[in-house]
């Protein structure tokens, strides 16, 4: 028993501060400083070379930025860009503050920080993926400029970014991304642009691809990023449509004050399918049969819509893991670093009650 409680003893003794039990050999030692040595340098790299600089008070090398009450964006060298993402960033927060019912919650949306790519390569060191626009943490948002007007106009990219901003900061951080369905979260994104292409196409792309994961296995981000993967990533798009169109459906037979009813009812401890049965009165599933076999019949489709499982993808599961292992180990260093300065300070004041 006390072997196998010894590496829960010795974590213990590491993050209160204290020093272990049995001193570790000089071998050990070296090696526990070349695994510091690497963090440090990979940290150092991440926040001030990789998509980290985002996070840091200063703009980006090679950046400028412009500024109204609520936003600030960053820019490279097209500052008419910036001019316009500006205007559109205030009107897609109007935008979006109407469909939520809340237009003097203009506060939500302060401080938030646009970044705009205007090469591949420039949105990608920012990033690190190709998706042509990205919602980091509840502050801030990277465009892709070389893609807006393919994938998505600029309008629609600056709005479906914001409309994940605005749930993250209503709810807050960690509660959106533990309570809210990746599938709500993206429906909600989508259904805030002006237009979804997604949503126009998702008959025909059904026609051509009868497959779907269904909206009660895309709960976790991880979901979505497994669907993002699957096939090539030839189901992204489909993906955005479907969820779109779903949650228009969603608001045609029960209304909008519902959606809003939902997105307040999710909280900790609750499955969130059962907040749906609880707010909708109609268990998910049967919401999601319904809509598919409605869908079909509008759209003319006669192929049977496969609901096809979410597949292990091994990248997925790695890139998540390399993210909770160093939160983890990021929190549990700051802990540490807490007991430590406390433990000093009791010293010193000890040392300095002693002497008077």
């Amino acid at each position: 028993m006390k072997q196998l409680l010894s590496p829960l003893i010795s974590l213990y003794r590491w993050i209160v501060g204290l020093p272990p039990q049995n001193h570790p050999g000089a071998m050990k030692k070296w090696f526990f400083r070349l695994l510091s040595a690497i963090f440090t340098v990979l940290a150092i790299w991440f926040l001030f070379f990789g998509p980290g600089v985002v996070l840091m008070p200063f703009a980006p090398r090679g950046f400028q930025s412009i500024a109204d009450s609520t936003n600030r964006v960053y820019y490279q060298e097209d500052v008419g860009a910036a001019h316009k993402v500006l205007r559109l960033a205030g009107e897609a927060q109007n935008a979006i503050l109407d469909f939520w019912g809340t237009p003097g919650g203009i506060e939500l949306f302060k401080g938030i920080r646009i970044f705009l790519g205007e090469t591949s390569e420039a949105y990608y060191r920012l990033t690190m993926n190709r998706a042509g626009g990205s919602a980091m943490l509840g502050s801030i948002i990277v465009i892709d400029m070389s893609k807006a007007g393919q994938v998505l106009s600029l309008e629609n990219f600056i709005r479906h970014e914001l409309g994940h901003i605005y749930l993250r900061r209503r709810l807050g951080f960690i509660r959106k991304q533990l309570t809210v369905p990746v599938w709500f979260d993206e429906g909600c994104a989508v259904r805030v642009q002006r237009s979804s292409p997604d949503v126009a196409a998702l008959g025909d792309n059904l026609r051509i691809r009868p497959r779907l994961l269904s909206v009660t296995s895309l709960r976790y981000q991880t979901d979505w990023e497994i669907m993002v993967f699957m096939e090539g990533s030839r189901l992204a798009r489909q993906h955005y449509g479907y969820v779109g169109a779903f949650l228009e459906y969603v608001e045609r037979r029960f209304g909008i004050e519902k959606i809003r009813e939902y997105a307040n009812a999710l909280s900790w401890g609750k499955d969130p399918d059962e907040v749906y049965a609880q707010v909708y009165g109609n268990p998910l599933p049967d919401t999601e049969a319904q809509f598919l076999s409605d869908y079909r019949m509008m759209k003319g489709i006669k192929e049977e819509i496969e609901i096809i499982a979410p597949p292990l993808v091994p990248r997925v599961v790695i890139r998540w893991t390399l993210i909770f292992g160093i939160l983890a180990l990021a929190v549990l260093w700051t802990i540490r670093q807490v007991f430590r300065a406390s433990r000093f300070a009791f010293k010193n004041l000890a040392r300095f009650a002693r002497q008077l």
